[in-house]
């Protein structure tokens, strides 16, 4: 009997470094239904049939207006299954990466109303979603 697969949810997330080591960070929007008013770094969701240097490139757009040219390869720092509709029971995964910045003008998405670029250490005074506090401890020898 075979088993069934298990839906997934791939999310990349993106420390965008700059030549002078600062990162850039954005806020939620305050009326956002995701974490509202918490600092991440840019990511969101892979589209099917992309690599994940296609979807690290295109979110990063997406959300910035920042052209970039990834530097490091992802890592994992979480998975979870999602409790709550509407994806009640689909396994959830992060994927982290670095980047450089090469080029673009910073245009927030609709769901961000505000960007920094900031130090390591001024990161962690912010309040971050979890889950890029978790992996900035982490990678912070590759981002310092």
């Amino acid at each position: 009997m075979a088993r069934k697969r298990a839906d997934i949810i791939l999310v990349q997330r993106s420390f965008i470094v700059r030549k002078d080591r600062r990162i850039i960070i954005i806020r939620r929007a305050k009326n956002d239904s995701h974490l509202p008013g918490l600092w991440e770094v840019p990511g969101g969701k892979l589209d099917a049939g992309e690599t994940f240097t296609q979807a690290h490139k295109r979110e990063v757009m997406e959300e910035t207006g920042l052209r970039i040219k990834p530097a490091a390869q992802l890592f994992f720092p979480h998975s979870y299954i999602i409790p709550d509709d509407p994806y009640k029971g689909v396994f959830f995964v992060t994927l982290i990466g670095i980047a450089r910045l090469v080029g673009g003008t910073l245009k927030l998405s609709p769901e961000h109303d505000d960007s920094a670029w900031v130090t390591y250490e001024e990161m962690l005074s912010y309040d971050l979603d979890p889950k890029v506090r978790n992996a900035a401890l982490v990678l912070k020898k590759f981002l310092t």
